[in-house]
């Protein structure tokens, strides 16, 4: 075996091209450049994408934003205004004529077909939602509709 001190940098360099000419060749090489394995690896790079765009119009579908300063509705009031006609708002119209829901403010934010409250209330929220009906209350779109309100007890 030859010393390790005693090479030369141009038999160095040419071991070294020798070894990864040889690693090229190795089975992991060939699979991986095998036309079949780039297409399904680029499919799933697509799908990916595909996904992660989906998934952000999903968030962009839930949240609406609220105004700033928005008109702060108080909860028993008549006559109550909402901005529009939906289930959401239609539960807390009909809740407005209960004399519990006094202490209950709220502040609602509608765009696009899409309905939001915040409410503030003294009440804990199973309380609040038997007063609405909100409980198991089913929208139109088969969604939850206590999924759109945020509620805090303050």
């Amino acid at each position: 075996m030859k010393d390790l001190k005693n090479v030369s940098p141009d038999e160095a360099s040419a071991k070294e091209e020798e070894y990864f000419k040889n690693l090229k060749v190795g089975l992991s090489s060939r699979i991986m450049d095998n036309p079949v394995v780039i297409s399904i690896t680029g499919f799933t790079k697509l799908f990916s994408l595909v996904t992660m765009l989906l998934g952000l119009y999903a968030i962009v579908d839930i949240t609406n934003p609220f105004t700033h300063n928005p008109l702060v509705i108080q909860g028993y009031s008549t006559p109550f205004i909402s901005p529009a006609k939906t289930t959401l708002f239609n539960h807390l119209e009909s809740a407005s004529k209960n004399e519990k829901m006094k202490n209950t403010k709220y502040m609602f934010a509608y765009n696009n077909g899409k309905s939001t409250a915040r409410v503030c209330t003294d009440l804990k929220q199973k309380e609040f939602e038997s007063l609405t009906g909100m409980t198991d209350a089913i929208a139109d779109d088969e969604s939850v509709v206590s999924r759109y309100i945020d509620v805090v007890n303050g």
